[in-house]
């Protein structure tokens, strides 16, 4: 799931959903790159990709080529699906991501920066008021906290293509190469906690 970004980063998630369950099994984050660029990172991350959603803006011609970034991914990726994430507020996708956070597992290593960015993502302070705004703060976390939100909105769409990525093959006993294997570990953000939380207790996602 990605939230693309040229001077800005451009944040990548890398999702497998089984049982409702959503599994973060990888996070990748970086800038100035094009999408030849990222299509090597994920064929380098060896995962089977079933779908990758790109957020609304890559319907524009981006990266100085004739083709949009979505046209560009699907030449990229044959046989791949390609899709749009739905345009949602951004309220409305913060409120879609709190609802998600019991069904998460984030792995902790693989996505520790994606997690760093979530307990830094934070409403902006009204100037004025000295209060929090309604408008989260675009800073060096937000680009991922955006990816996140993207990847709630699509969590309960099905696509009725391949297995999403590390999803287990029914019927059988272990995943075929390049999948993941179910995680040992409990749920990360399972329940609200103080660690979660960004500077002054402002995380967007919890408050």
């Amino acid at each position: 799931i990605f939230d693309i970004g040229k001077s800005d980063y451009t944040s990548i998630w890398f999702r497998q959903i089984i049982n409702w369950e959503l599994r973060f099994v990888n996070f990748h984050q970086s800038n100035r790159k094009d999408p030849s660029d990222h299509a090597r990172i994920i064929r380098e991350m060896g995962y089977v990709i079933g779908t990758i959603w790109l957020p609304h803006d890559a319907k524009a011609k981006r990266y100085g080529s004739k083709l949009t970034v979505e046209e560009q991914f699907r030449e990229l990726f044959p046989g791949v699906s390609v899709r749009i994430t739905p345009r949602l507020s951004i309220l409305d996708g913060i409120a879609a991501a709190r609802t998600v956070f019991p069904s998460c597992w984030i792995d902790p290593a693989n996505c520790a920066d994606g997690l760093t960015a979530l307990r830094h993502y934070r409403w902006e302070i009204d100037p004025e008021t000295k209060m929090f705004s309604r408008v989260p703060l675009h800073d060096e976390y937000s680009d991922a906290a955006d990816a996140f939100r993207y990847a709630a909105v699509t969590s309960k769409i099905r696509t009725g293509r391949a297995q999403p990525v590390g999803l287990n093959v029914p019927g059988t006993n272990a995943p075929q190469e390049g999948f993941r294997t179910l995680p040992s570990r409990s749920l990360e953000l399972a329940r609200p906690n103080p660690t979660l939380f960004g500077p002054d207790n402002s995380c967007g996602w919890m408050k």
